[in-house]
């Protein structure tokens, strides 16, 4: 039978699932899955034993590493991991908030993920096996198999890829581009081919590590980076973003912010533009290379950076905490000797990997050198995602930095900060002591 059988992964963050749970029957897996069917008028699974079976073994694989890798087996598969002892219901609960990003007349994710979701909806898929294993790092493991698979290209409720990308094409970057010219009275940018081939192949070049190393060729350059899918269009507003730390009348950013990609977008002279996107192996995010010719200007570290020291990163936490009314962030040595050792041990690849240690923590990287207060406006930004009332986050957005920052039971701060080898970006750390963020309580 030939079919491409398009399969998902999710990462529970450390930060979102630290409780544990009891609930881990084939009841309580089938109750969650079948009533999501039942909402869409789809039949309801039933367990099977040999689905099970399988999702043990291969749960068993995963326990020297807990990787998000696929078994790339004969079944339908949604797989997650999560710091603590994980619930197997709860992984089904999150992908389900992924259904308002389903347009069922398009066939087609809209705004983020969908495809965990119409794998638990699949109407062919009638039966399901799920295990659990606790990783050697001390991570859950958990996956579910269906048989017969779902999301199968071509058939009602594929979305090829994730997302339909409409927003890659040469037109996107250049409208994304040059609505932000407009806005300065600079003339729109022309797409250049010769131009493109360059970044598509430095693109490939990077597509075995989604490293944000640039290219140090001849063309002014824009990269991006993201864990998961993203798209050319959003690259360019994440640059653009920047315009508010950029003033023109000093011609600079504002201190401890970078606006460099910025300018590069506007910059009146290049006249150019080509872009590349390409997924990086091992389902490791997607790295977008803008290139653009002639060149803008190059500001040197973007700015001048003196925001990195003990009370910067304690007066950028504080000033979120004290929007809520939870006291003050205390500075620990001992924490940060943590944070500084883990830092250290990155330096050679600035991978956004957790240390998956003792501490609560919150991690950031760019392609530039960024002050510690940039990262910790980074986490406290997510504010707008973060609903008290439900403690949750927003459908498709990510808010546990955040909630990190002001919880207030997380009394003992420690940061550290290191430039990576062959100017490779910058890798931050913040740990925090006791950590925060475990499901069921609010953060203060």
């Amino acid at each position: 039978m030939n079919m491409n059988v398009i399969l998902l992964a999710l990462i529970f963050f450390f930060f979102m699932w630290t409780m544990c749970f009891a609930q881990n029957t084939p009841e309580d897996f089938l109750s969650v899955h079948n009533e999501a069917r039942e909402e869409v008028g789809v039949g309801p699974l039933s367990w099977n034993h040999t689905l099970e079976a399988y999702a043990q073994r291969y749960a068993n694989e995963r326990i020297p590493d807990c990787n998000l890798e696929h078994s790339m087996g004969p079944y339908g598969e949604n797989i997650a991991e999560g710091y603590g002892d994980m619930k197997g219901s709860d992984a089904v609960k999150f992908w389900l908030t992924e259904k308002p990003n389903y347009d069922y007349h398009s066939n087609s994710c809209v705004n983020d993920e969908c495809l965990h979701y119409t794998q638990i909806v699949w109407r062919d898929s009638v039966h399901v096996g799920c295990a659990r294993a606790k990783c050697n790092n001390h991570w859950e493991f958990v996956i579910y198999s269906y048989d017969p698979p779902g999301n199968i290209e071509g058939q009602r409720l594929v979305i090829v890829g994730h997302v339909a990308y409409a927003q890659d094409s040469q037109q996107d970057y250049l409208d994304a581009h040059d609505a932000a010219r407009s806005e300065v009275g600079v003339p729109n940018l022309s797409w250049d081919d010769t131009v493109a081939a360059y970044a598509q192949n430095y693109a490939n070049q990077r597509k075995g590590d989604c490293q944000l190393v640039h290219s140090g060729g001849q063309y002014g350059e824009n990269l991006a980076w993201s864990s998961g899918d993203l798209s050319g269009t959003a690259a360019v507003q994440l640059w653009v973003d920047e315009k508010q730390y950029y003033d023109y009348n000093s011609n600079s950013c504002a201190s401890g912010q970078v606006c460099g990609h910025y300018t590069q977008v506007v910059w009146r002279n290049s006249v150019r533009l080509g872009c590349a996107k390409v997924t990086c192996d091992n389902n490791a995010g997607t790295f977008i290379i803008c290139s653009y010719d002639p060149a803008g200007l190059v500001i040197v570290g973007h700015v001048a950076y003196a925001q990195d020291s003990q009370q910067d990163y304690l007066d950028a936490h504080n000033a979120a905490r004290s929007e809520v009314g939870v006291p003050n962030l205390s500075w620990d040595d001992t924490v940060a000797a943590y944070a500084q050792n883990y830092a250290n041990q990155r330096k050679g690849d600035c991978q956004l990997v957790h240390s998956n240690g003792q501490y609560g923590e919150n991690i950031a990287g760019g392609s530039g050198d960024f002050s510690g207060t940039v990262a910790v406006k980074l986490w406290v930004d997510e504010k707008q995602y973060y609903d008290y009332n439900s403690n949750s986050c927003a459908s498709g957005q990510v808010c546990g930095h955040y909630t990190q920052v002001i919880w207030r039971d997380s009394i003992r701060l420690g940061c550290a900060k290191v430039t990576c080898d062959n100017n490779a970006g910058t890798f931050i750390i913040c740990s925090y002591d006791p950590p925060g963020n475990i499901i069921g309580q609010k953060p203060y």
